[in-house]
């Protein structure tokens, strides 16, 4: 599993001191499935799969506690605010016709910022969090996910992480739901965790 960097602004101490974080969810709207064997699963793979791997993904307990629960203490918040029916207006957007293909996909950073400032302002303003679903490789059997904070005013990306996985398990559901979940962990633990200790470090440095 790799972390790799897409973003030179990390400023996760704004992402850390706001009282709370705007959930957005997963959005699929960019995402592709590189498989040959399967050019004309578009369809099936819109109305049935991406919400199969959405389910999966949002109701996986991790270390026992519901997603909710570990992302607000992971990020050390008392508060996580829902943007509902955000995810699957996402899949409702896609082209059935244009989800699979031969070759691997990556999202520019350029389209991340036209994607993120396409979002609409839930709430007040503040901080929001995304998970964008980037591409699941069947050639590679790896899963990519871009882990995107941002400020919901002004649309401006705090940080952007891409984070890969490989993917594992039987069944179409299952398989490419393993690799999404050991992203999130992946990213959270060997990420966010680290970064947030460094921040709590440097705080009490400051005061001393």
């Amino acid at each position: 599993m790799n972390i790799l960097s897409q973003s030179d602004k990390n400023e996760l101490t704004k992402v850390f001191e706001s009282d709370s974080i705007i959930w957005y969810g997963l959005d699929f709207s960019e995402f592709k499935l590189t498989n040959p064997l399967k050019l004309t699963h578009g369809p099936i793979i819109k109305y049935k799969y991406m919400k199969e791997w959405l389910k999966t993904h949002n109701s996986q307990t991790f270390n026992g506690q519901s997603l909710r629960t570990f992302m607000m203490k992971r990020l050390n918040k008392d508060k996580l605010l829902f943007v509902r029916s955000f995810s699957k207006l996402t899949i409702d957007s896609i082209d059935e016709n244009n989800i699979v293909m031969n070759t691997s996909h990556t999202i520019t950073q350029e389209r991340v910022s036209e994607i993120i400032k396409s979002y609409k302002s839930y709430y007040e303003d503040g901080i929001g969090f995304v998970i964008l679903v980037e591409s699941f490789n069947k050639l590679t059997e790896h899963v990519s996910l871009l882990y995107i904070f941002f400020d919901t005013k002004n649309k401006e990306i705090i940080s952007l992480k891409r984070v890969s996985s490989g993917a594992s398990g039987a069944g179409m559901t299952n398989h490419w739901a393993n690799g999404m979940i050991r992203c999130t962990k992946k990213y959270f633990y060997d990420y966010i965790t680290p970064e947030y200790k460094k921040y709590k470090a440097e705080k009490r440095k400051s005061r001393s």
